[in-house]
């Protein structure tokens, strides 16, 4: 008797007809497109943008997964994702003992939710000139600063949809997502819906938060739900 190893039934085309109607997924479509294949290899994602320390080179930012950027204020958490997107949109730059790298080239999406037009501006002017680049069609950046949190939300998905090789969205920052940063229920709603962007679209998605004041946790509960649910925590201070 032939096994199948947990792959999942294969469906006709006649399974999904019906009265003309276009077929609806079904709770049950979606637990059988969930079932992992055994007898299939299933590869590491790739990486978006790799580290490079000493001659290794460490997979940082990867497809499909969701990246947190946290310090306390001012403490240049945005800058060092600067540093990173300039070594993606231009290679050439990238030097040192420890550097970043592109990884798979594409689109950046970076939305700026808190700092506004001018000052978002000089966020994206210092991307460029760390990148040695006037502008760069590598780099699509937006001030949602006069949107509500359910806008943006809207607004960022949006954009994902329609920005053809898009491979790295920034959301600078989070918690203006949430109408209140405090409920729990609303954070890892907004979190999970983050990391289903990152499945669905094969991207990677990169966000950043403030500390508490008194101490290096990411802030409030959607701070902690990030914590738990990241691919990776990079938490930056001041030298």
């Amino acid at each position: 008797m032939e096994q199948n190893y947990g792959k999942p039934p294969e469906l006709k085309a006649e399974d999904f007809a019906g009265n003309g109607a276009a077929h609806k997924e079904t709770d049950q479509d979606k637990f059988l497109k969930s079932i992992l294949d055994q007898a299939k290899d299933y590869p590491l994602p790739e990486s978006v943008i790799t580290l490079i320390h000493n001659g290794e080179t460490i997979p940082l930012l990867t497809k499909k997964s969701f990246s947190l950027w946290q310090g306390k204020q001012k403490s240049k958490k945005t800058t060092l994702l600067a540093l990173a997107i300039a070594a993606y949109i231009n290679p050439r730059t990238s030097s040192g003992a420890i550097h970043f790298e592109c990884g798979i080239p594409g689109k950046i999406l970076f939305f700026d939710t808190e700092q506004g037009e001018s000052y978002a501006a000089r966020t994206m002017k210092l991307i460029l000139k760390l990148a040695d680049l006037s502008i760069s069609p590598s780099l699509i950046y937006c001030d949602l600063r006069q949107f509500t949190p359910a806008e943006r939300t809207g607004i960022i998905q949006a954009g994902i949809e329609c920005t053809p090789d898009v491979k790295l969205i920034v959301i600078d920052g989070i918690v203006d997502l949430l109408t209140d940063f405090m409920d729990a229920k609303e954070g890892h709603l907004s979190i999970t819906n983050i990391i289903r962007l990152c499945s669905v679209h094969d991207i990677h998605i990169a966000g950043i938060l403030h500390q508490n004041k008194a101490d290096k946790n990411a802030r409030a509960h959607v701070g902690s739900i990030s914590s738990q649910k990241c691919e990776i925590e990079i938490s930056t201070e001041v030298d």
